[in-house]
């Protein structure tokens, strides 16, 4: 049998932080016996188990494992309740890694679910100063943003990429704004606590400032999002300013930007000699400076993104741009195997459900089509007396009239 001992340091000592703190502990702690981590909620003791909470606020993150010479050492980091309580865990002499595994990965999704806010563009600004990577996923509607906010993704970007997924088009530049506007509302309707950036599509926001301020606020007015994209750099700089002084957070877009991907000589990556990637990061200061709250960095090179992501005191979300961003977006479908048109060489398949789903769609219709499906346990029964009274109410009816 192990036991465990909880060492609690408060970063107040109100009366009301003590007990929120108490309160984080009693559910996140748990007894390990024989190996295996058990559903209880409260302390065992033995020396070496050390809980440490500071108060903050945030959401829950995951945990660190690592195996040594068939114990665990875990080291993680939650965040919860209406603060931010950080615990440093450590588990020795804990054999059973499987158990312990599939336990905490259950609290994680419980707790996260129980604990979780709605995350905002401070906690975006604050995950780049704690060195905590940034996740962003396209989504497109309801139940798309649903799965992407469940699955604890900070940011759903509604992305003008929805015209090739989607709607079938070759190119994102044939996106409206009503689309845009029209997917940015279900999206909006699906999500709890993901930020929720609105893709401005290709001339909303050329023409001049003044329309890209009106066009800005329709996707806050009436769509419900938190911020607007759009691409560009030093071209577009008063543009991303006039849009923050109206109070609308603006998301910077550099690198390959698919709206003027045919100016660019295709998709190709950009920032590969000194001079372009230099221009790339004075590009990104303008955008900072204009009032930009991040950047998305497109197919560059990881040298280049990452030397921008420090000169930068916004976060950089990459593409293609390599693991010294800040954070990483990719879109839905392709890190589910949903769109088959192409697959960019930066794209990691998660899944493929493709072949799954036209499976289960090619068993409906041969089901249907055997007339074994509906079964008897798909469908609704009349009691025997309506029945006959039925019979015999449709008996006088006349062929003609049928």
């Amino acid at each position: 049998m192990y036991f465990i001992e909880p060492r609690i340091v408060y970063s107040s000592s109100s009366e009301k932080n003590v007990k929120q703190n108490r309160s984080a502990a009693a559910f996140l702690s748990a007894g390990i016996m024989r190996g295996r981590f058990l559903r209880y909620d409260i302390f065992l003791f033995k020396p070496g188990f050390h809980f440490v909470f500071s108060a903050r606020s945030g959401i829950m993150l995951s945990c660190l494992f690592s195996i040594k010479n068939d114990a665990v050492s875990c080291q993680g980091i939650f965040f919860c309740t209406c603060r931010i309580f950080v615990l440093l865990v450590r588990l020795t002499g804990v054999a059973r890694w499987d158990a312990i595994q599939q336990h905490l990965s259950e609290k994680m999704i419980n707790y996260s679910k129980l604990m979780s806010k709605k995350i905002s563009i401070l906690d975006i600004l604050e995950k780049k100063n704690c060195k905590q990577s940034i996740t962003m996923l396209t989504a497109y509607d309801s139940i798309g943003a649903t799965l992407v906010d469940e699955a604890g993704i900070d940011i759903i970007l509604v992305g003008d990429s929805v015209a090739m997924t989607m709607l079938g088009h070759e190119s994102t530049n044939t996106v409206t704004m009503e689309e845009m506007l029209h997917h940015c509302r279900a999206a909006s309707r699906g999500r709890t606590n993901s930020l929720l950036v609105g893709d401005m599509p290709f001339m909303s926001y050329q023409v001049s400032p003044t329309e890209a301020l009106h066009n800005a606020g329709r996707f806050i007015k009436e769509a419900g999002v938190d911020a607007v994209k759009l691409e560009g750099g030093r071209e577009v700089s008063e543009t991303v300013n006039g849009i923050v002084n109206a109070g609308i957070p603006v998301m910077g877009h550099l690198g390959l930007t698919p709206q003027t991907v045919t100016r660019l000589g295709g998709y190709k990556v950009q920032a590969k000699t000194a001079d372009s990637a230099k221009r790339l990061l004075e590009d990104a200061l303008l955008l900072q400076k204009a009032g930009c709250f991040s950047i998305v960095l497109e197919m560059v090179p990881a040298f280049v993104a990452e030397e921008v992501s420090k000169k930068l005191k916004i976060p950089t979300i990459g593409i293609g741009a390599g693991v010294g961003c800040d954070g990483q977006v990719l879109v839905f479908h392709d890190i589910l195997g949903l769109f088959d048109h192409f697959k960019p060489k930066f794209v990691k398949q998660y899944a493929n459900l493709r072949p799954q789903i036209v499976d289960a769609i090619h068993s409906y219709r041969a089901d249907v089509e055997a007339r074994s499906f509906p079964a008897q346990e798909h469908g609704f029964d009349m009691e025997e007396p309506e029945k006959q009274a039925f019979l015999k109410n449709i008996q006088d009816i006349d062929e003609d009239t049928r």
